[in-house]
């Protein structure tokens, strides 16, 4: 290549290069600088408020029906600390964040449940989660194709945690009584009716509904209760028939 072509392609390149820092010049010399929303600490009001409505909607859940007992160790609650926060405009650009997690189990030593049942019978495990995304694409991640179950008041979403391939045939092969306790998971989604709306259109189209969050003045608003269970199919669908919705509904923000 000749010492001219170099100089060619050396001049092309550093043109654009000094067009962009001029432009980054003029910005910063105009006051208008970039700004981007940083994570920042809720206040401790906030964050209190935010344990009191996690700890009333736990409260509202019921646990699973005999034999199932609380592990009370594994019980935990988790309030996210931070949330982003526009400097520019002052302002929340999404609600703070908590989580409640449950553990249930079935004692082997409790007469409730026979031999077969406690077989059957594997452990369920509860998360309750404020202002959290309805990402569809997590729900997916589980195995099978979500669906929607037709319960009253609520949109509710099932996974069979049976993932594709070799263990298709192992469902096949099972009982009926076997397959009704398969391992599935449910969320539960709460949230005002339009939130609800297009969530359920977005699992007809298959695609992730928008964000139900929002901006937020005050980070402690209560937009979105996600209800997640992960155990035996048939438990934990009679489970998600004895949940409050419309209690749970009024914990949220007007």
């Amino acid at each position: 290549m000749s010492p001219r072509n170099t100089r060619s392609r050396l001049l092309v390149v550093a043109v654009p290069a000094l067009a962009i820092a001029a432009a980054i010049a003029t910005v910063a010399l105009s006051g208008a600088a970039v700004t981007w929303p940083a994570m920042k600490t809720i206040p401790a009001v906030a964050q209190s408020t935010l344990r009191r409505s996690l700890e009333k909607a736990a409260g509202l859940v019921p646990p699973p029906e005999k034999p199932y007992v609380l592990d009370s160790e594994g019980a935990k609650l988790e309030i996210d600390p931070r949330a982003p926060w526009d400097p520019t405009s002052r302002i929340w650009t999404r609600p703070g964040r908590a989580t409640a997690e449950l553990y249930y189990e079935t004692p082997g030593d409790r007469p409730e449940a026979s031999a077969e049942e406690r077989e059957l019978l594997g452990p369920i495990e509860v998360s309750i989660e404020l202002n959290g995304e309805s990402r569809l694409a997590d729900l997916g991640s589980e195995g099978g194709t979500p669906r929607i179950l037709p319960l009253r008041d609520a949109v509710v979403v099932e996974i069979s945690t049976i993932v594709p391939g070799s263990a298709e045939e192992r469902v096949a092969s099972m009982t009926p009584r076997q397959s009704a306790f398969r391992p599935a998971a449910l969320t539960m989604f709460i949230g005002d009716p339009r939130t609800e709306a297009g969530i359920r259109s977005a699992l007809k189209r298959g695609s992730d509904p928008p964000s139900a969050l929002g901006r937020a003045r005050n980070p402690a608003t209560l937009r979105l209760i996600s209800i997640h269970l992960h155990g035996p199919k048939e438990p934990i669908e009679v489970l998600a028939q004895r949940i409050p919705a419309a209690s749970l509904r009024a914990l949220l923000s007007r």
